[in-house]
C-alpha cells in the first residue's frame, strides 16, 4: 500500500468515526423528545417503540378509564359476552379501537415466545384454544399491562408468581411469604 493509499484509508477511517458520532447525537437527540411513557411501554416485552407510540397516542388520557378491563375493552379486546336465559356464550371480541387493536395483537404475537408470556400462551394452547384465541388473550393482557404503565407512570415488570390460596382458605406459614402476597396485591 503506497502513501496515497494509506492517507486516503486513515482519511476514511476518521471520515467513518465522525460518521458514527453524528448518529449517536441524532439518536440521543430523538430520544429526549420521545415522551417517558412511551419509553415506559417499550419496556414491556412485544412492545417498541413505534408501537409503544401509537398505543400512548390512541389512547390518549387514560384517567378516562376507570380500570385495566375499561381500557382493555377501549382497544377491542375484552371477549363479548352473550347470555340467553342460563347459558352465557363467549365468542369473538367486542368492536373498539381498530389501531389500539392491531398495535396489541402483533405485540402479542411477537411476545408469545418471550419470557414472561410464553408460560401463559402455553397454558391456553395446551387448554384446548387455538392460536388465534391463545394471541388474543395475551393481547388483553398485554393492554391490561399497558394500561397500569400509563397510569403509573412505569414498568414494573410481570409478576409471575402469585399467592393462591386454597379452597379450604388455609395457608401453610412456611409456603407464606409477605413480599409474594404484596405483589399478589398489586394489579
Amino acid at each position: 500500500m503506497n502513501d496515497a493509499e494509506r492517507l486516503t484509508l486513515k482519511q476514511l477511517v476518521e471520515l467513518l468515526k465522525s460518521l458514527e458520532n453524528m448518529v449517536k447525537e441524532v439518536e440521543n437527540m430523538i430520544m429526549s423528545k420521545i415522551p417517558k411513557p412511551v419509553i415506559e411501554l417499550s419496556k414491556i416485552p412485544g412492545i417498541g417503540l413505534i408501537t409503544a407510540a401509537i398505543i400512548y397516542a390512541e389512547f390518549g388520557d387514560i384517567s378516562r378509564f376507570p380500570n385495566s378491563k375499561a381500557a382493555r375493552a377501549y382497544a377491542g379486546l375484552a371477549p363479548r359476552t352473550k347470555q340467553s336465559g342460563n347459558s352465557e356464550f363467549h365468542s369473538g371480541m367486542i368492536r373498539g379501537n381498530k389501531h389500539l387493536r392491531k398495535c396489541f395483537y402483533l405485540a402479542a404475537r411477537s411476545a408469545r415466545g418471550l419470557e414472561p408470556f410464553n408460560e401463559f400462551y402455553g397454558r391456553l394452547i395446551a387448554r384446548g384454544k387455538s392460536v388465534i384465541q391463545a394471541t388474543c388473550a395475551l393481547a388483553g393482557k398485554l393492554a391490561c399491562i399497558a394500561y397500569h404503565v400509563l397510569k403509573d407512570g412505569v414498568y414494573k415488570g410481570i409478576v409471575k408468581k402469585r399467592l393462591r390460596i386454597p379452597k379450604g382458605g388455609e395457608v401453610d406459614v412456611k409456603d407464606f411469604n409477605v413480599g409474594d402476597a404484596l405483589d399478589s396485591l398489586s394489579p
